[in-house]
């Protein structure tokens, strides 16, 4: 008969609420964290499959092809160091595809700076 482990609390805490430090959320069902706190945990735990997800999801809503494979992805990430560089400063990292009339594809995406891909649109050629 496999042993049940008692769950530690942190001292004072409800039991209706997630047991993540400082969260007051109520947990999810049959589970100890709340979806948000389980899914911050996720993106911290794969931050790849997270860039991955959220450049497909944003290709969508701006309705652009979207042909990249999440090894393919990968691969240009640490070719690029696009995962650690990622970020919303004029000299941190976007993907950006080479030409624009076709889709989110391994030969079609290139990592710019900020800087970089504002000055590409205000290029006419």
């Amino acid at each position: 008969m496999p042993v049940r482990r008692e769950r530690k609390r942190p001292k004072g805490k409800p039991l209706h609420l997630c047991d993540t430090p400082f969260c007051r959320n109520p947990h999810a069902e049959h589970r100890f964290i709340c979806h948000k706190c389980r899914k911050k945990r996720w993106r911290n735990n794969h931050p790849i499959n997270y860039l991955y997800d959220n450049l497909r999801t944003s290709a969508r809503c701006r309705n652009k092809g979207f042909e990249l494979t999440l090894q393919e992805f990968t691969a240009f990430c640490f070719r690029t160091s696009y995962h650690l560089l990622k970020g919303r400063e004029p000299h941190s990292l976007t993907i950006d595809r080479i030409y624009n009339d076709q889709p989110y594809r391994a030969d079609n995406i290139q990592a710019l700076t900020h800087r970089e891909n504002s000055a590409k649109s205000d290029n006419p050629f």
